[in-house]
């Protein structure tokens, strides 16, 4: 897929020193991080940063011409074993994760517009316990992976309710299903 750079982005490709950087920003349950993938803080778009620095890997990310999902996977490393419990309650599967793409310049500020490489949601999330440290690697996926779940829906009252709470238009169709009908 093409991607829509900016000038300069474009400037940045064509430069002796490039220094590309990755930032995230993964939903959990209470809250949104935001990471990079340099070391310290870093600010852009009116948000502050964390740089994960050698402890976030992100995979592949491959792209097609063809229409399916294309999935990759996120990892933070060194995370302290006393923390794995905290933090797997905060992974929910289904929650927003984007990924982009940006340069920084020689002074080391980001250029404007950094482009979308990926919109997904967290798949699931798998660990590797060690002696003291632990990583956590979420799979993300788009959303094309919801063509292939099914869908499970009845001309209930009851699922009427689930999506409309106030709605009784179905309050009565079980007993139309007995109901002795005389045509003509």
């Amino acid at each position: 897929m093409a991607r829509d750079l900016t000038s300069g982005n474009v400037v940045q490709l064509g430069s002796r020193l490039i220094r590309p950087v990755l930032f995230l920003r993964l939903g959990l349950l209470s809250s949104t991080q935001y990471l990079w993938s340099g070391s310290g803080d870093l600010s852009w778009n009116n948000i502050t940063w964390k740089g994960t620095g050698t402890l976030g890997e992100i995979s592949n990310l491959t792209e097609s011409a063809e229409t399916q999902a294309n999935g990759a996977a996120v990892s933070l490393n060194g995370i302290a074993n006393d923390l794995l419990s905290d933090s797997l309650t905060e992974i929910r599967v289904g929650r927003p994760v984007s990924i982009w793409l940006g340069f920084l310049d020689a002074a080391g500020n980001v250029v404007p517009d950094p482009a979308l490489l990926r919109r997904a949601r967290v798949d699931k999330p798998t660990t590797t316990v060690g002696v003291t440290k632990s990583t956590i690697q979420l799979a993300i996926e788009s959303r094309l992976n919801d063509w292939q779940r099914a869908r499970i829906s009845r001309l209930t009252s009851e699922d009427q309710k689930r999506k409309w709470p106030n709605d009784t238009g179905l309050d009565y169709s079980a007993q139309l299903v007995d109901a002795g009908w005389k045509w003509g």
